[in-house]
């Protein structure tokens, strides 16, 4: 089986399949010799920040000389970036084999047609990292918690429970209440401890506390009040914790929130017995990186991508942009949303800032390369009709296109903003990359 041959047979899986159990993902397990009972984990949930805590957490663990699996979606550029160890994605024969070897034993299995994508990918992962030998593996959940595919290991070391918003509301509920509750899934009777990031609704922490106490594991909760915001830079963060100060490489202001909570995340490890020291954190901290989340792609212009596409998500972007916007003259905005994850409201928590208003010179719409996509002028149409609308909208159904429009009417001091969609990321820093190379 070949790279483009493993991609294909993952592809042609069903997105969503199982229902209410997790057992034909055991059952695969069962017929590869259950590869996640020789690991250790940190399993990682939540609406938003639960990959920049995974990365943090994995880039600090690296540091400190551990062999370190890191298991996140989705990825922007390669498939492969869902399966790192120390921060370098698996090689392609050992994907391609591995997925191989995976999809041999699904043969057979009497379950094998419910499995979803993410199931198999999830097998395939653990795999992966029993064979590379690794000293812990940060995994992170895809969907919810209770039913997501990576609840299948045992008490994870430490499990994390970042911000809980709405999102999948579908699948997971329509109160925080129920989302919280399902992703407090991944919590069990004999997980070593818990770490709940600072929470946007009451409710979201109070039921992760209640969870928590009923299987009696122990509880972090990170206040926000411990957390200083020192400097937010194009490219770095500089904030504190308890009053000592740490410089993030991921620039975002709200990941302040997220370090934080990767911070508590690596004491409980210490005091499991993992050697973290503190040269370790700040310089795991310090080169944490994951594109498309405050990237910072070129000077002059300034050239940023974010793949906030969710209506907290771009709230959060709204407060980092409002940070920055002293060190630009005018803002450009780049955007491309799906449509489950209704563009109107998401977008209209982020153009409703009266800084970015200030700021904005023109907006263009693009599609992003997936059926789910709201279409470019079906979302320029939808932007005009906000409370307080983008000035300049114009829709592009082709990105190149979008891309050097945006970019023939910037001035040197100017910034572009391209964010929504994760769908359009990968392709936009290929086109950033070949505009600012073509010379």
């Amino acid at each position: 089986m070949t790279p483009k041959g493993a991609l294909e047979r993952i592809y042609a899986l069903p997105r969503f399949n199982r229902g209410e159990t997790l057992q034909p993902v055991r059952d695969l397990l069962a017929a590869v010799r259950e590869p996640q009972k020789a690991l250790r984990f940190v399993h990682v949930a939540g609406t938003n920040g639960k990959g920049s805590i995974s990365t943090m957490c994995a880039s600090v663990l690296k540091e400190a000389g551990l062999r370190v699996g890191l298991y996140t979606s989705p990825f922007i550029n390669d498939f492969r970036e869902r399966f790192q160890i120390n921060g370098t994605p698996v090689s392609p024969a050992e994907f391609a084999a591995v997925t191989r070897e995976v999809f041999l034993a699904m043969k057979g299995l009497p379950a094998a047609e419910h499995l979803s994508q993410f199931d198999v990918v999830t097998v395939i992962g653990l795999l992966i990292f029993a064979r590379a030998g690794c000293d812990i593996v940060v995994l992170e959940c895809g969907l919810g918690g209770r039913l997501d595919a990576t609840n299948v290991i045992a008490p994870p070391t430490v499990a994390v429970i970042g911000n809980i918003g709405f999102d999948h509301t579908e699948l997971l509920g329509d109160t925080i209440t129920a989302i919280t509750t399902e992703k407090c899934g991944i919590l069990k009777v004999g997980t070593r401890a818990v770490v709940c990031a600072p929470q946007d609704y009451p409710e979201a922490a109070q039921t992760v506390k209640e969870r928590a106490d009923a299987y009696g594991i122990p509880l972090t909760q990170v206040k926000e009040a411990d957390i200083a915001l020192l400097q937010c830079a194009l490219g770095s963060l500089t904030f504190s914790y308890h009053k000592k100060t740490y410089i993030s490489g991921l620039a975002a202001t709200y990941q302040a929130k997220n370090a934080a909570t990767a911070l508590e995340v690596l004491f409980a490890l210490r005091r499991e017995g993992f050697a973290i020291s503190d040269t370790a954190i700040a310089d795991g901290l310090r080169h944490a990186y994951i594109p498309a989340r405050l990237e910072l792609m070129a000077l002059s212009p300034h050239v940023l991508l974010d793949g906030a596409h969710n209506q907290d998500g771009l709230r959060a972007l709204r407060a980092s942009i409002e940070a920055v916007a002293p060190t630009f003259h005018r803002l450009f905005c780049l955007v491309g949303m799906l449509r489950e994850k209704d563009p109107r409201g998401a977008l209209s928590a982020f153009f409703s800032s009266p800084v970015i208003q200030n700021k904005l010179a023109a907006t263009f719409t693009i599609t992003p390369p997936t059926p789910r996509a709201c279409p470019a002028q079906e979302l320029a149409d939808m932007l005009a009709t906000l409370p307080t609308p983008p000035p300049c909208i114009t829709a592009h159904e082709d990105m190149k296109e979008a891309l050097e429009a945006c970019l023939a009417a910037m001035h040197a001091d100017d910034a572009l903003l391209c964010c929504g969609s994760l769908y359009t990321m990968g392709d936009l820093r290929r086109l950033i990359r070949e505009h600012y190379h073509k010379g």
